[in-house]
């Protein structure tokens, strides 16, 4: 009798902590898409930006953000024509706890722009990293960066890059 009622007060404590977790987890969810509600509905080319007379893009939330031409143009200087109609804008630092205080960039494009901007033109990739995802397994596509790099990054292209938080 005493085993039956052990099994149904753990098996609701389980259930319990199954309801906890999955609202833990709604709730982390909503706040990430909060932290970036600021995010463009969709980015733009270089190339567009630049053929624009006051580069802006339009965010989730509705509001507009400016692009300041200088830093266009600045960008526009370390590319060839073909890669200004690839490179989107902004440039997205992604952030999360995962990275253990780092950042990471993604795109072949992005990450060059970025190792010029900070001024390493290796490749600036934490092998000791834990990262799992096989789409960036390719050095070019993807590089981490430590804070002073991020912040000299932001200092130099303020509007042209934003920040995405990751779960």
């Amino acid at each position: 009798m005493k085993n039956e009622e052990d099994e149904k007060n753990a098996t609701h404590k389980n259930k319990e902590k199954n309801m906890v977790t999955m609202f833990d987890e709604r709730k982390y969810a909503d706040l990430i898409r909060l932290l970036n509600k600021h995010l463009p509905i969709s980015r733009k080319t270089l190339a567009e930006l630049l053929n624009e007379e006051k580069p802006a893009l339009t965010g989730r939330d509705g509001s507009m953000h400016r692009i300041l031409k200088e830093e266009l143009i600045m960008i526009a200087d370390m590319l060839n024509e073909d890669e200004k109609k690839r490179l989107k804008i902004p440039i997205y630092i992604e952030l999360t706890p995962k990275y253990h205080g780092m950042a990471r960039i993604q795109g072949e494009l992005s990450c060059k722009v970025v190792r010029k901007i900070i001024g390493k033109e290796e490749q600036t990739h934490a092998d000791d990293l834990e990262y799992e995802d096989d789409r960036h397994s390719e050095r070019e596509q993807c590089m981490f960066i430590h804070r002073a790099d991020l912040r000299k990054l932001r200092r130099i292209l303020r509007t042209a890059t934003q920040y995405v938080f990751m779960p």
